[in-house]
């Protein structure tokens, strides 16, 4: 992407560029932004910042580009949220203009961690300024919801924090009350569909996205299953006319370790050298076997569900700390157990808090055993 950048900051659709196409198929925000968040990816997955300080200035020539485009702080060229059903259901401008935001906030951490001061706070102020504008444009006040109430207009704000903090909880709720009322359904494409799992799942609306998933008379990853399709395609029906090996709805893969093995990097520990266990306990799932090999060894979180007692068998590799969320009925920490014994009799173990329907523990690293008793779930 690096040497597929032009002089004047754009970066192609793709690169390297062995087809040049026209119009939103070079060049579109949603794709050029991966030179700007593939660089914070890495340093947040492994720790490693040598990306982000080899490209922080062609970042920033990126995003200078995507401001030279703008009009009142608003991106509204390229591809938008590309195949959604149906086609063309979220405006022009919501998608880009979210991703330039991202893309702000990206260069806003990656100057403050690369010793930028003064740079962050000129990006921070920049990424305020488009926020406001968005909302401006596409919030619609009276119905809490965004342009024209599809998923992943109400999904991006919420996932990058576009959302005013006084109507978050109300766009959400009837991000979820919409999806119940299509018959749980998906409907945002390419771009949307990552922000849309990564809403539902970082709410604990995990079980919405799981029958999503599932259903199989509709668009969707079991209904190409279900057509024949041993790859994934480029369209959510799909469609034979078009690409029956493509990558891009392949989101959902990050929500099996995020989401059902509940694997994720604590921002404040970036690498893995701190660890969040939270599994998402849904549908008729008996049983998930999760690992990730991260720098420091493998993570593993596996769970077993047996009516209401869920049993969950964690390693966490030397050098690391990890927040481990037990689900436990009644808010009660007292029913959780760690390699037979109460868990607030181990050492290793040492409790938090409750949250939602789980307690939440401070380990290192080293094996456990946990156990409780389930809350009913839906």
């Amino acid at each position: 992407m690096s040497e597929a950048q032009r002089e004047n900051g754009f970066v192609p659709n793709i690169a390297p560029e062995y087809v040049v196409f026209k119009d939103g198929f070079l060049d579109s925000p949603e794709w050029g932004s991966a030179y700007v968040i593939n660089p914070w990816q890495v340093y947040h997955m492994h720790g490693d910042r040598t990306l982000l300080a080899k490209h922080y200035d062609g970042m920033k020539r990126y995003v200078e580009y995507l401001k030279s485009k703008s009009t009142d702080h608003i991106v509204a060229h390229g591809l938008s949220d590309w195949y959604d059903i149906p086609w063309a259901q979220t405006t022009h401008g919501v998608t880009a203009t979210a991703i330039y935001y991202q893309d702000l906030l990206v260069l806003k951490d990656a100057a403050s961690l690369l010793g930028k001061t003064e740079e962050a706070r000129q990006f921070e102020a920049q990424a305020q300024a488009v926020k406001d504008a968005f909302n401006r444009k596409f919030f619609k006040a009276d119905k809490n919801q965004y342009d024209r109430n599809s998923q992943t207009a109400n999904a991006m704000p919420l996932v990058l924090g576009l959302v005013p903090e006084d109507r978050r909880a109300a766009v959400l709720a009837g991000l979820v009350e919409q999806i119940r009322a299509d018959g749980y359904r998906i409907k945002a494409g390419d771009v949307g569909f990552h922000y849309l799992m990564l809403a539902l799942s970082n709410s604990d609306n995990g079980e919405v996205l799981y029958k999503m998933l599932v259903r199989d008379d509709g668009p969707g990853y079991a209904f190409q299953v279900k057509n024949g399709a041993t790859t994934l395609t480029e369209a959510w029906n799909s469609n034979r006319q078009v690409s029956q090996n493509h990558c891009m709805l392949g989101h959902i893969e990050e929500w099996f370790y995020r989401g059902l093995g509940g694997i994720k990097v604590d921002p404040s520990g970036p690498g893995f050298k701190k660890i969040i266990i939270k599994p998402q306990i849904v549908g008729d799932l008996k049983w998930v076997n999760c690992r990730y090999d991260s720098l420091y060894g493998e993570i593993i979180s596996d769970w077993k569900r047996d009516g209401q007692k869920i049993t969950m068998n964690v390693t966490i590799p030397p050098n690391t700390t990890a927040t481990v969320f037990v689900p436990s009925a009644e808010h009660n920490a007292s029913l959780v157990t760690e390699s037979g014994k109460p868990a607030s009799a181990v050492s290793s173990v040492k409790f938090l808090r409750m949250e939602n329907n789980a307690a939440v523990y401070a380990v290192g690293s080293g094996v456990y055993k946990f156990q409780a008793r389930l809350s009913e779930i839906e």
